[in-house]
C-alpha cells in the first residue's frame, strides 16, 4: 500500500458515521443553516406543516423528516417540553386542546425529550395532567392513536398519578354494575391490568 492511499484511507475513516446517529450536527453546524431553521420554527403554524405535508400525496417523506429536523432541533437547543408547549401555542388553549394538530407534535417531542434524558415514560402523563383534566388525557388514545401507541396504557398512569385504587378503578369502569355481563366487558382486562401493578 502507498502512503497516499493509507492517507486517503485515514481522512474517509474519519468522517464515517455511525447509521444510527439520532442527533446528527451537520446540518446545524453551517451558521446559515442554523439560522434559518431557527427563523423558520419561529413561524406561527411553522410545527404543523410537516403534518400537512403527510397528507399530499408522496410527501410524507418529507413531512417525516421535517418533523424529525424539528426535533433534533429542539433538543439540540435544550428546549424542554415546556418551552416546546409555549411555542407550540399550547399553553392558552383550552378544553380544544385535543383538536389541537400542535398536541401530537408535542407529545412526541416530549417522548423524545424523556427518553434522550433518561426519565420515566410515565412524566408525560404528569405534564399532560397539568394541561388538561384526566377525562380528557384519557381521550388520547381515540384523539391521537399514533401518538397514544407511544405512552403505553395511559389510563393506568392516570390513575396511579391520581392514587386510585383497585377499587376506585373497579367502580370507574362501570364493573361493579354488570353483574354476569362483567366477562364480556372489555373494562375487565383493563382493571386485572392496573390491579396487577
Amino acid at each position: 500500500m502507498g502512503l497516499a492511499y493509507m492517507y486517503m484511507y485515514s481522512i474517509t475513516l474519519r468522517f464515517l458515521r455511525a447509521g444510527g446517529d439520532d442527533e446528527d450536527e451537520r446540518a446545524f453546524g453551517i451558521p446559515s443553516m442554523s439560522t434559518i431553521t431557527e427563523t423558520a420554527m419561529k413561524i406561527p403554524g411553522a410545527s404543523t406543516v410537516a403534518g400537512m405535508a403527510k397528507t399530499l400525496p408522496g410527501a410524507s417523506m418529507v413531512g417525516d423528516l421535517a418533523q424529525k429536523m424539528q426535533y433534533q432541533y429542539w433538543l439540540k437547543m435544550n428546549k424542554t417540553p415546556d418551552e416546546v408547549k409555549t411555542i407550540l401555542g399550547l399553553d392558552n388553549f383550552g378544553a380544544k386542546i385535543l383538536d389541537n394538530p400542535n398536541l401530537d407534535v408535542w407529545i412526541r417531542f416530549a417522548i423524545a425529550y424523556n427518553k434522550r434524558n433518561n426519565l420515566p415514560e410515565s412524566k408525560i402523563i404528569s405534564d399532560l395532567l397539568k394541561m388538561m383534566p384526566a377525562d380528557r388525557v384519557m381521550k388520547l388514545p381515540e384523539k391521537l392513536p399514533v401518538s397514544a401507541k407511544t405512552i403505553d396504557n395511559v389510563e393506568n398512569y392516570v390513575w396511579l398519578y391520581m392514587n386510585k385504587t383497585p377499587s376506585d378503578v373497579y367502580k370507574l369502569l362501570g364493573l361493579d354494575r354488570l353483574g354476569k355481563e362483567i366477562l364480556d366487558s372489555p373494562g375487565l382486562y383493563v382493571w386485572i391490568r392496573y390491579k396487577r401493578i
